[in-house]
């Protein structure tokens, strides 16, 4: 197959796509006319795609059976993955494309194919015309002062311990570095990773209590009571 890039016109587009949840779903919808086919450009929320690239198009060029792809990694942008889903799965599905429960920025493009050449052309946008969108994500966490709890006869005691702690909720999609926490005003960032999600861990400080941040745009966190 051979693929092509074309500018969009007013008879072959995709664009304005806007994303929301529903009954636990992610879903993405957007304005469309004449297209067989759509691309979903996935990439990390620090990262926004410019399909005008001309190393962005050559690796779109070069995935293997890119008619059937599904979140396949770029050649040359290992951060940067590939969907492509077709027009009658988008009606099927009520004109919704369902999208990972990730934090990431998405591009969309259009796409005709045409059986009779095995051409696909990849239909550009127009200026001033929105391709872009992104997924936000919670990400929930419990924190409280560590105390011991030592059993006597008759009796239980309880003792404050220099210790916080913690516990994420689980999450598939989260990236490691996306989170981390400081203590008091040392200038140290302690890294959260996947492997401490739904785990308890505890943190030692001299009474400061840590302090959890995201730079990533797109990661919100909600600390439950």
């Amino acid at each position: 197959m051979k693929i092509e890039f074309a500018s969009a016109g007013e008879n072959n587009y995709a664009m304005n796509p806007q994303t929301e949840k529903r009954a636990g779903r992610r879903l993405m919808r957007m304005a469309q006319h004449g297209c067989t086919h759509f691309l979903i450009i996935s990439s990390p929320l620090d990262v926004k795609v410019d399909i005008a690239d001309k190393c962005l198009q050559d690796d779109l060029s070069i995935v293997e059976d890119l008619l059937n792809a599904v979140d396949k990694t770029l050649p040359n942008h290992e951060k940067i993955t590939v969907t492509c889903v077709s027009y009658l799965t988008f009606r099927r599905d009520n004109e919704y494309i369902e999208l990972p429960d990730k934090a990431a920025n998405y591009a969309i493009c259009g796409c005709h194919f045409s059986q009779d050449s095995d051409v696909l052309r990849v239909l550009m946008p127009m200026t001033g015309m929105g391709y872009h969108t992104h997924v936000a994500i919670e990400l929930h966490y419990k924190m409280r002062p560590y105390v011991k709890v030592t059993k006597r006869f008759l009796r239980t005691e309880k003792e404050r311990t220099p210790f916080y702690e913690v516990q994420f909720e689980k999450k598939n999609s989260f990236v490691d570095g996306c989170v981390f926490y400081t203590i008091g005003q040392k200038p140290y960032k302690f890294p959260v990773t996947q492997q401490m999600l739904g785990n308890t861990f505890l943190i030692k400080t001299d009474g400061e209590i840590p302090k959890f941040e995201s730079t990533t745009p797109g990661v919100i966190l909600q600390i439950e009571q």
